[in-house]
């Protein structure tokens, strides 16, 4: 309970400064990137707006805390959301893309969600708000071109070269994400071990 309050406190006193306001347009955005692709898979018109506000969601991540940090305006509800609002554009967006547009991204889908998962449920535990590593962002950055490459408009099997570039880029992802969940993990117990 104590978890929940502090976070509707929070969320009451700080869901009106300008960067979380863009945190929650990138979640809007993601639902609607998301119903696109559901709806729409095979509409060229669809799947271009639907790559613009993939875009949107990539650069409104990176925007939100240099304005949070610009404004003095650096809150614990900021960092909240703009964590899960990275986490909700990537698995929704990769979980729309499996459904309607190439099928074998349930697999890079999994690998993700994982460390997701695991990452959130540790930060919870914690209560309270644990800021990304380098790692982190490394990964974010990773997944980003990977959910915007698959989000292009055109496809990316379209010749051999098209379709390497999507593994290559895809297997990094993953190596980053586990990268990146490795870093975290040891370094949360090196700190509980001391």
């Amino acid at each position: 309970m104590v978890k929940t309050d502090a976070f509707l406190r929070d969320l009451k006193a700080d869901w009106w400064k300008l960067a979380n306001l863009i945190s929650l347009s990138r979640l809007v955005a993601c639902v609607a990137l998301v119903a696109l692709i559901i709806f729409f898979p095979h509409n060229i018109v669809s799947l271009w707006i639907a790559f613009i506000l993939g875009c949107y969601c990539v650069v409104t991540d990176w925007l939100d805390g240099r304005v949070a940090r610009a404004k003095g305006e650096v809150t614990d509800l900021g960092k909240r959301l703009d964590q899960y609002s990275d986490k909700i554009f990537i698995l929704l967006t990769l979980f729309a893309i499996g459904v309607k547009i190439y099928h074998w991204v349930f697999w890079l889908l999994a690998f993700i969600a994982i460390r997701e998962i695991d990452v959130t449920i540790q930060r919870v535990r914690a209560n309270k708000v644990i800021a990304a590593k380098l790692s982190g962002k490394i990964k974010m950055v990773c997944q980003s071109i990977n959910v915007l490459w698959l989000l292009w408009p055109y496809g990316v099997f379209g010749n051999p070269l098209m379709a390497a570039l999507t593994w290559l880029i895809s297997l990094t992802t993953v190596v980053v994400t586990y990268w990146s969940w490795y870093d975290y993990r040891t370094k949360k117990f090196k700190k509980h071990a001391m």
